[in-house]
């Protein structure tokens, strides 16, 4: 796995989050705000934008589906034992 990939799975599961948590650090709803940290974070790490997108293409639209997968999923799953379950009824 490259050293973009890596960084990108990791940032992104750690900064992408459903509209739910707005509370939780980095729970932006903006992919362009996203998008700017993921950059900075990114270039701390010795990464530039043309390393991350020769991975995903389009870092803005990958995460705008990012985001979009984690709203959808927080509308028919839950985390229950640190796992996401469906919720009941759904």
């Amino acid at each position: 796995m490259s050293k973009a990939r890596e960084f990108l799975e990791f940032w992104m599961q750690n900064s992408v989050h459903p509209a739910e948590q707005r509370g939780a650090a980095g729970a932006s709803q903006r992919p362009e705000e996203l998008k700017a940290r993921c950059i900075e974070m990114a270039g701390s790490q010795g990464l530039t934008l043309a390393d991350l997108e020769a991975e995903v293409g389009d870092l803005y639209k990958h995460i705008e589906a990012a985001l979009a997968t984690a709203n959808d999923e927080a509308v028919t799953h839950e985390v229950r034992g640190g796992r996401m379950v469906p919720k009941a009824g759904k």
